[in-house]
């Protein structure tokens, strides 16, 4: 499909733990390896958002000059 893969995070019993607590990994272990995995494609979804072509000729009005 052609998609970049943006990180992968093993699994891990800390990240049920975690999760079952109600406390994201990088939250709580915000130096451990999940968490630097998550901020890994946190950095590479915002890159990729930021190189996307923005078009936003569709949000403005047609303007017509004609000489009367």
């Amino acid at each position: 499909f052609d998609i970049d893969l943006l990180c992968n995070v093993p699994l891990d019993m800390s990240i049920r733990v975690h999760t079952d607590d109600g406390t994201p990994s990088v939250e709580a272990e915000p130096d451990g390896e999940h968490a630097q995995r998550y901020k890994q494609g946190a950095r590479k979804m915002a890159i990729a958002l930021a190189l996307k072509k923005k078009d936003y000729s569709q949000y403005f009005p047609n303007i017509v000059v004609e000489e009367t």
